[in-house]
């Protein structure tokens, strides 16, 4: 029975190595499973789609619609759960994009799965993401609970899955994703050794101590109008996150649709307000406010943090007509404003 629908997108994880570079073939995207087969004997159990072949630094807006669309055209009650592979450049934005909008709207879980190699590359955790993904859709589909979207990682070790909407990108010197709020929903430990005698089997723990973060700003019923009609074609986010010495004077929003801006991890901003005297009035964020407001472009800030007590610096923004965004990654703040502006 195949009870597993497998979405390949491309990326690494539907790629080989073709001389000095890297790149997707046709039957590239098919290697995974084939070690599936030769590890357990039998993919008979896998339906197989796919929307779009692309490396991932490629994506746009209009192929996470493409996706989201593709999806809603599924009859997903016909499986225990959905498996995409993607690249992982942008794997992050996409698990965020779909686990925004797809939160309570599934029958089954949907785990996205990349890989740091090539799958036939030596040392490559393709086959461990993906075989980490069955037993994860297994597992869940037990519960009848979690019906969600999900990235499951293996690295140096450590075997986790994390809900899709707080994974944040990874770090270019290990490989290895960001978590927002630090803690996995499960953990895979080892059971033992396998039949075989080689390497181990695992079972799924699910973390009971994971609070829910990164939750979508638009309601259920906002969520599923977009889940029917995708986001608002040509839409563009003009996003920036400050450092010191960024000059908010030589933001170009003319083209953008909206603004984000994401602050720092206090949820401040570069105000000249409070302790420290700012001259250079480019450098203040209320100039880009100024800014938006001429042009008629809402400007969202992120990440605030609920509850807590504002800075100085920042507690004088509620008068610069902006839209305030909390506790959240910057993909989940892109994610968002992509989702808002599409409502509109």
């Amino acid at each position: 029975m195949k009870d597993i629908l497998v979405i390949f997108t491309g990326g690494t994880i539907g790629s080989t190595v073709k001389g000095d570079s890297i790149g997707i073939t046709p039957e590239s995207s098919q290697t995974i499973i084939r070690m599936y087969e030769n590890e357990y004997g039998d993919a008979e159990r896998f339906e197989f789609a796919s929307p779009f072949t692309i490396l991932s630094e490629n994506l746009t807006p209009d192929r996470l619609n493409e996706l989201l669309l593709f999806i809603k055209n599924i009859n997903m009650e016909k499986y225990k759960g959905v498996i995409i592979t993607h690249g992982t450049d942008t794997l992050s934005y996409t698990s965020v994009f779909l686990g925004t909008v797809l939160k309570d709207l599934l029958p089954c879980p949907v785990v996205i799965i990349g890989t740091d190699k090539p799958p036939e590359v030596p040392g490559s955790n393709a086959f461990a993401n993906f075989d980490g993904s069955v037993r994860l859709i297994d597992f869940l589909s037990k519960t009848g609970f979690y019906k969600d979207v999900f990235t499951v990682w293996q690295k140096g070790g450590t075997y986790a899955a994390y809900v899709g909407r707080e994974l944040s990108l990874a770090d270019s010197a290990v490989d290895n994703f960001g978590i927002f709020g630090g803690e996995p929903f499960a953990e895979f430990y080892p059971e033992g050794l396998n039949m075989s005698g080689e390497g181990f089997s695992w079972k799924v723990v699910i973390n009971t101590s994971h609070e829910d973060r990164c939750e979508p700003v638009p309601d259920e019923e906002s969520r599923r109008r977009l889940f029917e009609s995708g986001l608002k074609p040509g839409l563009r986010i003009a996003a920036f996150k400050p450092y010191p010495g960024f000059s908010y004077g030589d933001a170009y929003i003319d083209n953008a649709d909206a603004v984000l801006v994401y602050g720092y991890h206090s949820g401040t901003f570069c105000t000249g307000m409070g302790a420290g005297n700012v001259e250079d009035k480019d450098m203040v964020l209320q100039t880009l406010a100024d800014k938006c407001r001429a042009l008629g472009k809402p400007l969202y800030l992120a990440s605030f943090k609920e509850g807590k007590k504002l800075y100085e610096s920042v507690k004088g923004l509620d008068d610069e007509g902006i839209i305030k965004l909390y506790d959240m990654s910057f993909e989940a703040a892109y994610i968002n404003c992509l989702l808002l502006e599409s409502l509109k």
